[in-house]
């Protein structure tokens, strides 16, 4: 669990909590790590430690929209602009 924790920037602490103490059937370790760190963990070998890819969203015309379209959290919550305004209102 050490090796885990420090690949991830997080206490030992806090880790085991979250997988030994916590009542839950699954939980998110960490989201968006580098291609590097999610290599380095599988590499460990760890029982019930999986990976779930993550895609980034790009805006229509680039950026140029990005402040308007405003964006989503992890968790698909509007956190800015037209997402935020309208986010009970897009699927």
């Amino acid at each position: 669990m050490d090796a885990l924790a420090k690949l991830l920037e997080t206490p030992v602490a806090d880790l085991r909590h979250r997988l030994v103490d916590e009542d839950k059937n699954f939980v998110y370790l960490k989201r968006q790590v580098s291609m590097d760190v999610a290599d380095k963990i599988k590499q460990l070998g760890m029982p019930g430690v999986h990976q779930q890819p993550e895609t980034r969203r790009y805006y229509p015309d680039g950026d140029v929209m990005a402040h308007v379209v405003g964006f989503n959290s992890v968790e698909d919550q509007g956190q800015e602009g037209v997402e935020l305004t309208f986010n009970q209102q897009l699927p």
